[in-house]
């Protein structure tokens, strides 16, 4: 049916992307893509636990050498161009990244999302313009890992808002909501994280803006948290986020390191958390559950699990793909 997605997406997935670290780029700023007050910062390592998993993830800040006084003032760019909701046939290649340099021009990814912002790192200029001319998504990634804007008590509306304002601003093509803010769920974390992607698509319209999230996959686990974790945020709120970019890695004994666990039949402390159990159990479309992978070993934090090998990864996405699936992938 849409076995296209087999080869093709994980391949242009990874590829890449480990050519690009194969030949030595890092993932810093590039020169042309923004002002001297935005430099590249430094990896801290964050550790989260939950019942039997531990899980760390790095979080990418970038330091601000100067105030936001210090920034020269600029006119407000237009707004982009009308985009359209991702086709339903079209299989998305996402990465994650603080880089903009040409040699993202020329790889195939289809959606960029650059990390992070928050409310420390919001006066900072993005020139997306070159690669939303080739046909790129770029979106801003919130928060991240270490992140705790929930906990921290930020009003979402206020968060919402200064979001889809710095999106404006930089005219991009919309933005990711990667929170990891995990001991607020059941705590008011799932109505704050409703609240906010309300008011983002109050303030950024589709189809003209696009909304995903990042959610880890043991969030959708069925009375796994009080709360609901994010089978609540899609029930509320699912039809205002154009796709997840599922995070199948760093989860202990749900390992998503096979086709059975990844696609059918999860593993561990976290049930029915598969691609088609999700799909299955909670009604979500498949074209909006992308895979999100580690394209190397290195993406998998002290030890955990969740890599792949690329000929096994090809190997699920042709077994997804024969059934219905044509998400896409995601590279971290």
């Amino acid at each position: 049916m849409h076995a296209f997605t087999a080869a093709s997406v994980c391949l242009l997935l990874l590829l890449p992307i480990c050519s690009y670290a194969r030949n030595g780029h890092t993932l810093n700023p590039g020169p042309h893509s923004h002002p001297p007050n935005w430099e590249p910062g430094y990896n801290t390592t964050t550790t989260t636990t939950h019942a039997t998993a531990t899980r760390t993830r790095k979080q990418k800040h970038y330091s601000k050498s100067r105030t936001s006084s210090d920034i020269a003032p600029t006119t407000t760019p237009t707004s982009p161009r009308p985009v359209s909701r991702d086709d339903d046939e079209k299989a998305r290649i996402v990465i994650y990244t603080n880089d903009l340099s040409d040699a993202l021009l020329y790889t195939k990814y289809t959606h960029i999302n650059i990390n992070f912002w928050n409310r420390d790192y919001n006066d900072w200029y993005i020139d997306a313009s070159a690669f939303q001319e080739a046909g790129k998504k770029v979106l801003i990634s919130a928060y991240g890992g270490g992140v705790t804007p929930t906990t921290n008590g930020n009003d979402a509306i206020e968060d919402a808002r200064m979001l889809a304002e710095f999106v404006q601003r930089n005219g991009l093509d919309g933005v990711d909501i990667d929170w990891e803010d995990g001991p607020s769920l059941g705590n008011g974390g799932e109505e704050w994280l409703i609240t906010l992607t309300r008011e983002l698509r109050e303030q950024l319209p589709s189809p003209q803006y696009l909304i995903t999230h990042a959610p880890q996959g043991p969030h959708f686990s069925p009375g796994l948290y009080d709360g609901g974790a994010y089978i609540t945020v899609d029930q509320e709120a699912g039809h205002l986020i154009d796709f997840y970019n599922v995070q199948y890695y760093n989860q202990g004994s749900s390992s998503y390191d096979d086709c059975e666990c990844l696609l059918f039949n999860s593993q561990g402390w976290a049930p029915q958390t598969s691609v088609f159990e999700i799909h299955e159990t909670l009604g979500i479309p498949l074209n909006k559950l992308v895979i999100g992978k580690p394209v190397t070993q290195d993406g998998v934090e002290d030890g955990s699990t969740g890599y792949m090998d690329p000929s096994g990864l090809i190997e699920c996405f042709r077994q997804a793909g024969e059934q219905g699936w044509n998400a896409g992938g995601m590279g971290t």
